[in-house]
């Protein structure tokens, strides 16, 4: 077995390519989970 760095941006553009409703709910849902995640980094910093 080879060993490939595995590069999640790749990853992320390859299966978009191949997976329409990946491609479709993906930058949404990553979006949300940022702001989710600034609005908790808010919270504990407060």
């Amino acid at each position: 077995m080879a060993n490939k760095t595995f590069d999640l941006d790749d990853y992320i553009s390859q299966r978009k390519e191949t997976d329409s409703e990946f491609a479709q709910n993906f930058d949404t849902g990553y979006e949300e989970f940022k702001i989710g995640m600034m609005i908790k980094e808010m919270r504990l910093e407060s």
